[in-house]
């Protein structure tokens, strides 16, 4: 991970995230980046579709695991959303 201060006009490496793969899905949600699905590539060079998804918090710099996702997917986009519902009088 690569981290730019704009304030210092200047970038950084951060904690790596735990699993290297490419061609993923990202969002931000606040201070949150979200890592979804992408392709793991092994020593060989072969890639393998993941369904693995990462969110990494930008204020205490870690990595955490999160649901899967139902099937694998690489070369998507992504949209996070929040849906509420307000029951009325």
């Amino acid at each position: 991970l690569e981290i730019y201060d704009s304030s210092l006009d200047s970038w950084s490496t951060g904690t790596s995230m735990p699993e290297g793969k490419s061609d993923f899905a990202i969002a931000t949600v606040g201070n949150k980046i979200y890592v979804i699905g992408g392709i793991h590539f092994s020593n060989t060079g072969s890639g393998t579709s993941v369904s693995s998804t990462y969110e990494y918090d930008a204020i205490i710099h870690n990595w955490n695991t999160k649901t899967n996702l139902p099937v694998s997917a690489f070369a998507s986009s992504s949209i996070i959303c929040r849906i509420f519902s307000l029951e009325l009088p």
